[in-house]
């Protein structure tokens, strides 16, 4: 019985843990007002480099840190590597379509 409710649990666990991943690579669709406002999202990826919304409906384009620095998503910038930590990824608004 102990390993039933053990195995149950861990079942539980792993896909609540696939549920709740954010899928892709972060790249937004640029759909709303607010993306285009809140304008740099990060790249799910790669901690070098992130998205830019630049225009209304058209999905965001790449780009890239400086040398020796990765965007920190709460900041909405790059930063230092020593200044840089790893935070939950949040998925933007809307995705772009594959």
């Amino acid at each position: 019985m102990k390993l039933f409710v053990i195995c149950s649990l861990l079942l539980i666990l792993a896909i609540s843990s696939t549920i709740a991943a954010p899928r892709g690579n972060g790249r937004p669709g640029c759909a709303t007002s607010q993306e285009i406002h809140t304008r740099f999202y990060r790249n799910f990826w790669d901690p070098t480099a992130y998205w830019v919304c630049s225009e209304l409906r058209k999905p965001a384009s790449a780009a890239r840190c400086q040398d020796e620095e990765a965007f920190m998503d709460s900041l909405r910038k790059c930063v230092p590597w020593n200044d840089w930590h790893w935070e939950t990824i949040k998925s933007p608004p809307s995705s772009a379509a594959h």
